[in-house]
């Protein structure tokens, strides 16, 4: 939420990443092995993995776990980014070229190739879980942050300060949010449906109002 023209505070939340999901969905299904810390996150949640390509044998496991981890922590990070020519930069990471893995041409021709696939399934994913939410009779699902930040205000007696947050969702198997730079946190889309998540938000907006 933010008022237009008003010092509020505001938490955006971005729920099907056109980059970051698709890259989860190539990591699994070439089983690209990356080591879990920092924002890297842990693998995709998924019930059936996909299967590898026939040729992948064709690129070394270290040329794929060095462009892999180059597009993720880009993508992670230039949200954040304020230089115009920096983020300019964004849209050579887009199909049909993928112009920005140039440096990591066996992981480029792997990405590009598993693309196609990986962009469905996201687009199938992002489909139904608007039209999940938008089913929901109750509305329950919808503005959590928001409902957070007005119980927040209520304990303390007032208007929150101006704050911002940038809530990156996912869908990793993991039950850990995950700070990435300044206001942004990488959220693992099952644990956003728990109180837990609840819990973690109220902590951080306790904080920050």
């Amino acid at each position: 939420m933010k008022i237009s023209g008003s010092d509020s505070w505001e938490i955006r939340v971005t729920d099907f990443d056109w980059l970051l999901v698709p890259a989860l969905w190539i990591r699994a299904a070439e089983r690209i092995d990356v080591p879990v810390a920092g924002v890297v996150t842990a693998p995709l949640d998924i019930e059936e993995m996909p299967e590898p390509s026939a040729d992948t044998g064709a690129a070394s496991g270290a040329a794929l776990t060095q462009g892999w981890l180059y597009l993720w922590n880009v993508a992670v990070l230039w949200p954040q980014l304020k230089d115009q020519k920096v983020l300019a930069e964004v849209a050579r990471f887009a199909p049909p070229d993928f112009e920005a893995l140039a440096d990591f041409p066996e992981f480029r021709r792997v990405f590009a190739a598993r693309w196609p696939q990986a962009h469905a399934w996201h687009s199938a994913r992002k489909r139904a879980g608007i039209e999940a939410l938008l089913d929901r009779a109750d509305g329950a699902g919808r503005d959590v942050e928001g409902q957070v930040v007005r119980a927040v205000e209520a304990e303390i007696g007032r208007k929150s300060a101006p704050f911002s947050l940038h809530l990156i969702v996912l869908p990793v198997a993991e039950d850990l949010i995950r700070p990435a730079g300044e206001g942004t946190y990488l959220v693992p889309e099952r644990f956003r449906r728990t109180d837990g998540y609840q819990r973690w938000l109220t902590t951080v907006v306790r904080e920050l109002a």
